[in-house]
């Protein structure tokens, strides 16, 4: 799944006006590698040309190396708030542990730290968000369900174009079916698993894990 600025569900594949890299372009899957990953691309270059450059053309050296710096900034900005493998393995656990009612708070709580006007729903969605004129469904109460068919996936996808929303999240702690992510996929709804919904948890107080006992 992609992940939007304003936050770490929504994508934002839908405005016209996003600019898109290609998806298998060096720059592109340097972005998706941890930051330190194009620094040391950058470094390797600069040290290279410094060896193959004349030295009345030392200069040139950073040129080389500068796009890499950039692509180096710009994860580096993009992965501030990502969780770490503890936090993300914490998140789903505590998670798994809650009941409906609690969750759904944090969720809600989550959502309004990050800026966004909160809405509950009933049916297909539970939550309606609107930030910046843009609005949203987030789908989250079968968050914890052992399998995750395509059902669901349909009355949400129904719901958005029947409300006109701009897009659409099911959030899932375990994998959808392969008929599922395909629809997903094909409609650009967001499927948040628990990499995002760490992340988005990350601005609430999660209960401790009950112990299970042996």
């Amino acid at each position: 799944p992609q992940f939007a600025v304003f936050s770490p569900f929504i994508d934002h594949e839908r405005n016209p006006v996003r600019l898109k890299m290609a998806e298998n372009s060096l720059f592109a899957l340097l972005l998706r590698k941890h930051w330190w990953v194009s620094l040391a691309v950058a470094v390797a270059i600069a040290l290279l040309a410094r060896l193959v450059v004349p030295p009345a053309y030392s200069g040139y050296a950073f040129s080389f190396s500068s796009p890499f710096l950039i692509i180096s900034g710009i994860a580096a900005w993009r992965q501030r708030h990502t969780p770490s493998s503890s936090r993300i393995e914490a998140t789903v656990e505590a998670v798994a542990a809650m009941n409906w009612r609690d969750f759904y708070a944090l969720m809600e709580q989550a959502y309004r730290n990050e800026g966004y006007t909160v809405t509950r729903e009933n049916g297909a969605a539970d939550f309606k968000l609107i930030k910046s004129g843009r609005v949203y469904l987030v789908s989250c109460k079968r968050c914890k369900s052992a399998t995750h068919g395509v059902e669901p996936l349909i009355e949400l996808e129904a719901l958005r174009a029947a409300q006109d929303v701009h897009e659409a999240v099911y959030v899932a702690l375990g994998e959808l079916g392969d008929k599922a992510m395909r629809f997903a996929t094909t409609k650009k709804i967001t499927v948040a698993h628990g990499p995002e919904i760490a992340r988005l948890l990350r601005t609430v107080k999660l209960g401790p894990v009950p112990k299970t006992s042996k």
